[in-house]
């Protein structure tokens, strides 16, 4: 059994942008050594919730993926992203914060920031052999899925986990801190 290859970065250590980032170049030609199979899973990670720990672990226990050992790396919008995509209210928490809380997962093997829209670009430089998103965007186009597909990788939808979304997690908040006047 060859020996996991594990990296997690301490906070302090996570970058909000992924260009010039030399760890990262030679973590991805340890991995193409060892032919692992490569995922990546992308998003906002703002307020981590069940329904992101369900997405992170369902992917990394597939089964069926584990041929050469499955190494997920986790694409995280920094702020700036995040404001592009969700608003000006958002994110909730720092980059620094919501990276090291995903890093600091069993199932994460090496958390990516990026601060493009979209991580297309990044997702060109990793060549996963596997995307994975959450079952709400089945049936869309997700940035990478094209370039991913065409070099005979393939999409993992996973199931969502029913009632667990940040906006939820946001209005719950809002609504307990309302009723409790905390």
């Amino acid at each position: 059994m060859k020996e996991r290859l594990k990296f997690r970065p301490p906070p302090q250590g996570l970058r909000p942008d992924w260009r010039g980032d030399n760890d990262l170049k030679q973590h991805l030609e340890t991995l193409q050594r060892r032919h692992d199979y490569v995922a990546v899973a992308n998003g906002c990670f703002d307020i981590l919730h069940p329904g992101h720990v369900h997405l992170l672990t369902y992917a990394k226990r597939c089964t069926w993926l584990k041929t050469n050992g499955l190494y997920l790396f986790v694409l995280i919008n920094n702020d700036e992203s995040v404001r592009l995509n969700k608003g000006p209210h958002r994110p909730v928490l720092p980059f620094a914060h919501r990276a090291a809380v995903v890093a600091g997962l069993k199932d994460v093997d090496y958390v990516v920031g990026f601060g493009e829209k979209t991580p297309e670009d990044l997702i060109r430089v990793i060549q996963p052999k596997i995307l994975i998103k959450g079952g709400s965007y089945a049936g869309d186009i997700v940035p990478g899925q094209e370039f991913v597909i065409a070099r005979g990788g393939l999409m993992l939808w996973v199931p969502e986990l029913e009632g667990w979304s940040t906006s939820q997690t946001v209005q719950r908040v809002q609504k307990t801190i309302s009723k409790n006047q905390i």
